[in-house]
């Protein structure tokens, strides 16, 4: 088993989950994340020493390649990337600096090395429409093509900047908004269900490419959206409607195996986000 782990993007949702993940299997966890909040949350909440935690941008391949020497880094997880689909379209060379270019230096030096990496990649990046997407589904054929071992999540719930998230930002307000179709739906998971499935990843003597959910659930943005209400018990609001972005599907394309579970009563997804809290 590989003991030094590099967790790149910790600071966010999944990042903070396989922090308390690995730390609780004996790994010495190594954190990488360019907001300094994150990293204040990592040092004051997940178990980890100053010495592990650094401001870095994955971007300054440089550095990273100094800190992966330093602490003798095994294998290394890249939880980052530019993943909202509006921002990636308008800031297409970041996009492409963030999801490509910042993997292949890692990979290349990895590859060099005889070291291990594992990507996390999304449903998005299957049959591309936008720019996230293709970044996505780049970045995941050049780290087949290395033969490192790719991650693919659907939504995650609750993730920092996801709709719930955003809708907790507004709800002070009680103005929300909401996407303006009622056909638009989206697969979603548990975070602690993909942190299984990376460390399943990062402990595999198998080689398998691709490790994938066994369980998603589809769920239309409209009754996610009455669940949030019911669960906050939010009676007087308003809503904002907004559009789709541009190339963005109104649900994403899997293809891969998993057991699809589609739920459209309200107190049913109300009991899924209280399991997830």
């Amino acid at each position: 088993m590989n003991k030094n782990i590099m967790i790149i993007g910790a600071g966010g949702s999944l990042g903070r989950v396989l922090c308390d993940l690995f730390v609780e299997n004996k790994y010495n966890v190594i954190a990488i994340d360019k907001d300094e909040n994150s990293i204040a949350y990592l040092y004051r909440v997940c178990n980890l020493p100053r010495k592990n935690i650094y401001i870095e941008d994955i971007c300054n391949f440089d550095m990273l390649k100094r800190i992966i020497e330093y602490h003798k880094i095994d294998i290394v997880v890249n939880c980052a990337a530019l993943k909202h689909v509006l921002w990636c379209e308008y800031n297409i060379k970041h996009a492409i600096d963030v999801n490509i270019f910042a993997n292949l230096e890692i990979i290349n030096y990895l590859k060099k090395e005889k070291k291990k990496f594992i990507f996390i990649s999304s449903d998005k990046a299957i049959n591309p429409t936008n720019v996230y997407a293709l970044t996505k589904q780049f970045t995941d054929y050049i780290t087949s093509l290395y033969n490192f071992k790719i991650v693919r999540g659907v939504n995650l719930l609750n993730s920092k900047g996801s709709v719930l998230n955003i809708w907790d930002e507004q709800k002070e307000k009680k103005v929300f908004t909401v996407i303006d179709n009622e056909k638009c739906a989206r697969y979603f998971m548990f975070l602690s269900q993909m942190a299984d499935i990376v460390k399943t990843a990062v402990e595999s003597k198998d080689f398998i490419v691709e490790y994938t959910p066994q369980v998603v659930y589809k769920i239309y943005i409209y009754d996610l959206f009455k669940a949030y209400l019911k669960m906050n018990n939010i009676l007087n609001y308003k809503v904002k409607n907004i559009s789709l972005c541009d190339n963005e599907k109104i649900i994403e394309d899997l293809n891969f195996k998993a057991k699809i579970k589609e739920i459209r009563d309200v107190d049913k997804i109300v009991s899924l986000l209280e399991e997830n809290k």
